[in-house]
């Protein structure tokens, strides 16, 4: 065939030959847009678990779907999606045209960081560029996210098992999991560590599924890049929040969609050790009334560095005079008869990571929806669990990372925590809430109708705070015998002594607000000044504060604060001829003229009902 006839030929058949190409990729191409509509319609299961049936199971009442009702919870599930091919290089374009802020995903053995190693460099030496992120890190997440973004999000930890725990035997029969993390503007490689530690060191058949719920996420990366990232893991269930709900009602929509029958709750921050979870389930799996939490190990902010605690000195117990969380260092008494592996029986736990039993969780009222945002919550939880017939605990052998940010770096409008466990005593504590109150009533405001929360009470029949204070320790004892309490004003001026906490352990002088906190002081029966644990104290020729010493103190007729050992006056503050204040808080020999050594002092309001701490 001559060559001008082949070309005649080609260029006959090629309109024929495009039409059936394009016809093919009509048929075949499944359009970004098609998948997308399909990836966030789809929903996650809602079938009931597996439950281990050696356990017996108490009557429980509870909905489990509290939680915007009209509006069930829609899951980015990924069973109906294929794997997202993407060289996961970050900056890097990939099919779906998403950019991936920087991260490292090797798996290095040498890489830094590796085995929870301290990672230290010298920023001064960082090129402008560098530096300017350097800082940017800090400044939006408190913590090194410059470094965390040059170390593996599959960096290793060592095993967390001390040899003791070695040594125990788990049960076969361990319940699965729903592991629950919610984050607001997380850092996308601190985000991804957390949830790849889960993944990656639970035993495969017990992690049903991790539950990411983003609280409205203004940062970009936490949109669509992070749906792109975890679509090829089916475990991986992501919910976005259409408002901003807070820590609190970010955890009860992942409870809504959670299908197993032990929950873990866990802050967006932390790296699971190996051998983190077979402790913590076999402990409720023996009794599924146990709320448990792990050793948390503190990953260092700026080098994270971290390693197993496995000698474990302190349990969660709380402040009266805030209903916050606060470490107590474990007793010998609670040593004698208890292994560094043995679970301790803690008056409260902390907040980021604990577990629960989903029915026991359910049954407790999950958390309370009116609480706002963060705070309070796990002072709630702990309270209602011991006096509702179960109990929390630490599990040694289970460690779990946690970064501890420089300062917070999220802001909440007016005093939500305050208000929060506010709703939290008038339920659960009785009498005892007097002992909050009279520090808080001018701050607390209106923390909403609690109606409901005392009917649950009323209907699990739970114990009252009373039978907690007896027998729940240890507890920090409350102020019980205090005959002034509130502000020592001096009537030379309108400036109150302020403990300045806590950045000082010398109070000084300040003016006057009526808020209590800082200012507010307990002047006791046996002539001790305090504020919580810590005494006015007069060490090295200095007023100080001070959780050991003996200082008393009496308190004459005409309102002069006297030092029983020095036979001094306290004098809060001086004027100088200049008309500058010293406001430093002195003992100076008593002069009944110095209108600076005069207080104004208040009496406990005997009103109130303070129990005794027995």
């Amino acid at each position: 065939m001559k060559k001008s006839t082949v070309i005649v030929v080609c260029l006959l058949f090629m309109p024929i030959i495009f039409v059936l190409y394009v016809s093919v990729e009509l048929v075949l191409d499944t359009s970004d847009t098609d998948l997308d509509k399909e990836f966030k319609d789809s929903e996650a299961s809602q079938s009931s678990s597996t439950r281990f049936s050696t356990r017996p199971q108490p009557s429980r009442q509870g909905d489990r779907n509290m939680v915007d009702k009209d509006n069930p919870v829609h899951v980015q599930g990924h069973d109906a999606v294929g794997k997202f091919e993407n060289t996961r290089a970050g900056g890097v374009h990939g099919k779906h045209n998403v950019v991936y802020p920087p991260f490292v995903d090797d798996v290095d053995p040498s890489g830094p960081g590796e085995g929870g190693k301290a990672v230290k460099f010298n920023a001064s030496q960082l090129t402008v560029e560098e530096k300017a992120r350097y800082d940017e890190g800090w400044e939006r997440n408190s913590f090194n996210q410059y470094l965390s973004d040059k170390i593996s999000i599959h960096r290793s930890l060592p095993h967390g098992w001390s040899d003791e725990c070695r040594a125990m035997k788990f049960r076969s029969d361990l319940p699965e999991a729903s592991v629950i993390i919610i984050f607001h503007n997380e850092a996308w490689s601190v985000l991804l560590r957390s949830v790849h530690s889960v993944l990656s060191r639970t035993p495969q058949h017990l992690l049903r599924e991790v539950i990411l719920v983003d609280d409205h996420s203004t940062f970009e990366h936490l949109k669509e890049p992070l749906d792109k990232y975890w679509e090829g893991e089916p475990r991986v269930k992501i919910i976005h929040a259409a408002k901003r709900e807070g820590l609190i009602r970010a955890r009860l929509l992942g409870y809504q969609v959670a299908t197993a029958p032990l929950l873990v709750f866990f802050d967006s921050h932390i790296e699971c050790f190996p051998g983190w979870y077979e402790p913590i389930a076999d402990r409720i799996a023996s009794n599924p009334n146990i709320t448990v939490y792990p050793s948390i190990e503190v990953i260092d902010a700026e080098t994270f560095a971290v390693v197993a605690n496995h000698q474990v000195g302190m349990v969660g117990t709380f402040r009266w005079r805030d209903l916050t969380f606060q470490w107590y260092a474990v007793t010998p008494e609670m040593r004698q008869t208890t292994s560094f592996a043995q679970p301790l029986r803690s008056p409260t736990m902390p907040g980021g990571l604990f577990a629960i039993d989903r029915d026991f969780f359910t049954y407790l009222g999950t958390y309370d929806a009116g609480l706002d945002y963060w705070g309070g919550e796990n002072i709630e939880i702990s309270f209602k669990a011991w006096m509702c017939y179960g109990s929390v605990e630490l599990v040694p052998c289970s460690h779990v990372g946690h970064i501890f940010r420089r300062s917070n770096p999220i802001k909440w409008e007016g005093n939500v925590g305050l208000k929060n466990v506010a709703r939290v005593a008038d339920v659960w504590m009785d009498d005892y809430i007097n002992y909050f109150l009279e520090r808080n009533i001018f701050k607390v405001g209106n923390y909403g109708d609690v109606t409901e929360r005392r009917r649950l009470r009323e209907r699990l029949k739970c114990r009252d705070f009373a039978w907690y204070v007896r027998n729940v320790r240890p507890i920090v004892i409350p102020p019980v015998h205090v005959q002034h309490a509130g502000e020592l004003q001096v009537m030379g001026a309108k400036q109150c002594m302020d403990s300045y906490a806590p950045h000082s352990d010398r109070p000084k002088m300040y003016d006057c607000h009526g808020s209590g906190g800082n200012q507010f002081w307990y002047i006791t029966r046996e002539g001790w000044i305090h504020q919580d644990e810590k005494l006015v104290c007069f060490e090295n020729d200095e007023i100080v504060l001070d959780s050991d010493c003996d200082d008393r103190w009496n308190i004459t007729k005409h309102w002069q604060i006297v030092h029983v050992n020095t036979g001094l006056c306290l004098q809060g503050g001086k004027d100088s001829e200049r008309g500058q204040t010293d406001l430093t808080i002195t003992l100076q020999r008593c002069e009944l003229a110095n209108g600076r050594q005069t207080w104004t002092i208040r009496t406990r309001n005997t009103t109130l009902s303070f129990p005794l701490f027995e």
